[in-house]
């Protein structure tokens, strides 16, 4: 009785993995940058997480935006200078993080990967020196 338990466990799917809550995300992220791309394309983006759940996205032409991100029911929300409020659950990936973004749902097509970039970032145009 007791192996055929152990056995049925085994068989059974594992559980999906919990996304990261904003404190667990902060952990991670905090002093850190990462490029973000959609596998196998190179990287549009890297975002570097500062003190204080504070970001600073530079896209690949130079273009900077800031904000600051914090939890909003299992979602973690950023919101940037431009007024977006994008939603996201994070996983954690083996060496980086992957990003879902809240209108994706479960749907794991559009994941975002995210891996680490060497900062400081450089900004384009008025944010120079930021």
């Amino acid at each position: 009785m007791r192996l055929a338990f152990v056995l049925m466990l085994m068989a059974a799917p594992a559980c999906a993995e919990s996304p990261l809550t904003a404190d667990e995300f902060a952990k991670i992220v905090t002093g850190r940058a990462f490029a973000h791309s959609f596998p196998p394309d190179p990287p549009y983006a890297t975002e570097e997480y500062l003190p204080n759940n504070r970001a600073r996205w530079v896209t690949v032409d130079g273009t900077c935006m800031y904000g600051t991100y914090f939890q909003s029911d299992s979602y973690i929300c950023f919101k940037y200078d431009n007024g977006d409020t994008p939603c996201w659950h994070y996983f954690a990936d083996g060496p980086g993080l992957i990003a879902r973004f809240s209108e994706n749902g479960d749907d794991p097509s559009g994941d975002i990967m995210m891996r680490d970039a060497p900062p400081p970032l450089a900004c384009a145009g008025p944010d120079v020196g930021a």
